[in-house]
């Protein structure tokens, strides 16, 4: 499990308690027993469609790769899941905010965010399936994939039904996720259908928790075969922070097995693309001023790895990377 599917088991264990013992409902519940449910009803239910998800990771990297789309549709709070771990795709792969997207079926609404409805201040913040309708769907081609996730607990299916249709005319690869609806009636290239206990207002959404293993699967695999990650190194991290800037640093070195000062060297010639740092260079400047330049460049982290391991110009690194995105092969290409 990764940290983030971990923590929504804890949290629910303790406020699925809290709520009985302030209702006083009497139901005795033992923490560890809920946390064992965890593993039967959702963890070795979801495991056991494993050859479905891999064709399905197998078909979203190359999505990616082919500079194609994964998009998520769903209705009610399965769609707030998908939309999360499309969020968590940027900066933890580098990714174009429109590589990976979500859209819950009346949006805002059922975020109920303070803020409320914010999809007047861009494309990147409409997320109601109305806008997938209007401004995606359009242009959807072969080479983007369209997973629709849905529950018996939600209604609107038909929607989603007619969605998939259109989009299996324009040559999309359609996925359906659902829980406890073998009887939908619908037609998609991969259909994945879940068994699991039903659940209620004041039971752990063991759905929720089966999507997420799901999308966290489909998303990770996908950026994997996409070139992104190295060693189980996340290389297309975005320098935007003090922390990510130090992250690259440390990246670097542990791919190339230099010491901390080369490899931010390295980072600074990928961010500045020249071959050597002088002192002229960072005069005046700081760590901050680093970023800046940074969060308007590409791949800093790959040419910069390219170039100690080379020993090759950041133009001579660039271009490697140009020619073959995907740096394992990139590096196997270059001493072939």
């Amino acid at each position: 499990m990764k940290g983030g599917t971990a923590t929504k088991i804890i949290l629910e264990t303790i406020f699925t308690i809290a709520y009985h013992k302030v209702q006083q409902t009497h139901q005795p519940i033992d923490p560890l027993s809920m946390i064992k449910a965890y593993e039967n009803n959702v963890l070795e239910v979801t495991y056991s469609k494993g050859e479905e998800i891999a064709v399905v990771i197998d078909k979203a990297g190359a999505s990616l790769r082919s500079g194609g789309h994964i998009y998520y549709l769903s209705m009610g709070s399965l769609g707030i899941v998908a939309m999360i771990d499309a969020s968590e795709c940027v900066p933890t792969y580098g990714a174009d905010i429109n590589d990976v997207r979500g859209f819950i079926d009346t949006g805002y609404d059922l975020l109920r965010n303070k803020e409320g409805d914010l999809s007047s201040q861009g494309e990147c913040y409409q997320i109601s399936v109305s806008h997938f309708e209007t401004d995606i769907l359009p242009s959807v081609c072969n080479k983007d994939i369209v997973i629709v996730l849905l529950s018996s607990l939600h209604q609107n299916h038909k929607r989603c039904k007619t969605i998939m249709e259109t989009c299996q005319t324009k040559g999309v690869f359609t996925v359906c996720v659902s829980y406890n609806m073998s009887q939908f009636d619908h037609k998609c290239d991969v259909d994945i259908d879940f068994c699991i206990p039903d659940c209620n207002e004041i039971s752990p959404r063991y759905d929720e928790l089966s999507a997420k293993v799901v999308c966290n699967a489909i998303s990770t695999g996908a950026h994997v075969l996409a070139g992104k990650v190295y060693n189980n190194h996340m290389i297309d991290v975005q320098v935007r922070n003090s922390k990510l800037y130090h992250r690259a640093i440390s990246i670097i070195e542990t791919i190339t097995n230099r010491g901390l000062e080369d490899s931010e060297n390295a980072l600074l010639c990928s961010i500045y693309h020249v071959d050597h740092v002088e002192q002229s260079h960072l005069v005046g400047k700081t760590i901050q001023d680093h970023i800046t330049m940074a969060t308007t460049k590409d791949k800093v982290v790959p040419i910069a790895i390219i170039m100690l391991l080379r020993k090759c110009s950041i133009q001579e690194a660039r271009d490697y990377l140009l020619k073959q995105p995907i740096l394992r092969r990139c590096l196997r290409e270059m001493t072939s």
